[in-house]
């Protein structure tokens, strides 16, 4: 008897693990551009903070700096370092991070999806959807991101623990987790919800160490670490806002593209030469979209109004979609500073809605398992689809893709023209095209290919260089003249 329970938790936990195994082709598949990207923007800059001479140096990755919004030695640093003394600036070990990261986030997606629908199948498609969202190509195209890989990997790893009664654990890695990314801050709100849903008030006092380590957190934010609250991270002024990201965000969780935030005229009316432009594309997202709310939301809840599903959860559903806003708080106070890569998170509490409503529905209308597995297969494919198409137009449109093109182009042509530069040389970019000056990070790019801080960038010509200083002598002139490296 034991040998054979022994045997089928070896089968369970092969099948598993087998599973999420065979998501890894299609997920390649889809994701293949990103993965071949090269470093660009952010990333040159993350690895200009990231270098180390002592050990004192590297616990100083712990040290706010002055110079960034962010606070994240475990989503930035920390990488970065390692990747750059194991890998040099190799791009694909850190996308190969990514990718193995974002597996395991689908293993997670379906642990926890799984404690609240009860159901094998549609945990695992849930997971599938989660993988497959277009949310994730800019996460793996820009390397500077990768903190928002690591989210979601503490904020369910610490969620799970929790539902396990693992309490110390489940704080220590919500601790740690907000060390990679702010945006576990909003945990405990998410747990506690979840309690009071369940009428678990007692066990609520098991969230004091959660409450206080947040405490903490954002009074250390606030002070030592404090973030501006200018440019694009100016505070909402207009309370329409709030509302207008969380539209943009629903559409992002339903994989409409990113660009789809600048093409609203009015809250609902979009721009009528966008849709003439991408009315293919657009035609998938609007059926992707109109498959999940009317199928997985709408129809179940009618359902359910009139009867036809009995008794079902709705604290589950309802759950999800508290989950879906309340995880979107550090970015509705802003203005102006959302963009896809911080969906994975919300996006949860969306498929948990959505996915056990749906199967409550299909319960409800008797459906052997096979059909509903069939017909979840068939949506799932469907959302492949969408995804694949919305990453198509992004690597069309969007800056990332772009920027990741130029920087490529940009630093191979210096290291086969100039292999080495001297500690004061000027690179000169010939080019009034400002996205060459992101693509390399402004002066950080070079920085970090020559490990030189004292050398320095001008995107431009070499007349409008020198017209910077005025009045040159031949002598001066030509002295400067030998210390500039013109590219292209």
């Amino acid at each position: 008897m034991i040998q054979w329970v022994y045997m089928k938790k070896i089968y369970t936990a092969t099948l598993f693990f087998g599973i999420f195994a065979l998501f890894g082709i299609p997920i390649f598949f889809l994701f293949k551009s990103a993965l071949f990207g090269y470093f660009f923007q952010d990333d040159w800059f993350s690895f200009s903070i990231s270098h180390v001479s002592s050990i004192i140096d590297f616990f100083k990755f712990f040290v706010p700096r002055s110079d960034v919004i962010y606070y994240r030695p475990l989503g930035m640093q920390i990488p970065f370092y390692f990747v750059d003394q194991l890998f040099g600036l190799n791009p694909l070990p850190f996308k190969l991070a990514t990718f193995v990261i974002h597996l395991v986030n689908g293993m997670l997606v379906y642990l926890f999806i799984k404690q609240f629908l009860k159901q094998h199948w549609t945990a695992i498609i849930a997971a599938f959807v989660y993988l497959t969202s277009a949310n994730h190509q800019i996460i793996f195209y820009w390397a500077a991101t990768f903190a928002f890989i690591m989210a979601p990997t503490f904020y369910l790893g610490s969620f799970i623990l929790f539902l396990q009664r693992k309490i110390n654990l489940s704080l220590l890695v919500f601790a740690v987790g907000l060390l990679a990314n702010e945006l576990l801050i909003t945990l405990p709100s998410v747990i506690t919800t979840w309690l009071l849903l369940r009428r678990k008030k007692e066990q609520i006092k098991k969230l004091v160490g959660f409450w206080l380590v947040t405490g903490l957190y954002i009074v250390f934010r606030l002070t030592v670490a404090h973030f501006p609250t200018n440019g694009g991270y100016s505070l909402i002024y207009d309370l329409k806002q709030p509302f207008i990201t969380l539209r943009n965000f629903l559409l992002w969780s339903l994989n409409w593209p990113e660009t789809i935030q600048d093409q609203f005229l009015k809250f609902f009316v979009l721009n009528k030469l966008f849709i003439q432009n991408f009315s293919p594309y657009i035609a998938v997202f609007v059926t992707v979209s109109l498959l999940y709310l009317v199928f997985f939301i709408a129809i179940p809840l009618v359902a359910i109004y009139t009867h036809k599903i009995k008794k079902p959860d709705l604290a589950i559903p309802f759950f999800g979609l508290i989950w879906f806003v309340i995880t979107l708080v550090p970015v509705l106070v802003f203005a102006n500073h959302a963009f896809s890569y911080y969906v994975p998170i919300p996006l949860i509490g969306l498929l948990m809605a959505g996915f056990y409503l749906v199967k409550e529905l299909m319960t409800s209308l008797n459906m052997s398992k096979f059909v509903q597995i069939i017909s979840l297969l068939i949506f799932s494919g469907i959302w492949y689809y969408s995804s694949f198409i919305n990453i198509d137009l992004n690597t069309k449109i969007h800056w990332a893709p772009q920027r990741a093109a130029k920087s490529s182009y940009l630093v191979n042509l210096l290291r086969t023209k100039y292999p080495i530069l001297p500690p004061d040389a000027v690179v000169v970019v010939i080019s009034h095209d400002e996205e060459y000056k992101w693509a390399l990070g402004e002066q950080n790019a070079v920085h970090v290919l020559y490990n030189a801080p004292t050398i320095s960038t001008f995107y431009g010509s070499e007349t409008e260089y020198f017209a910077k200083f005025g009045n040159l002598g031949d002598f001066e002139k030509d002295k400067m003249q030998q210390k500039i490296f013109v590219i292209p």
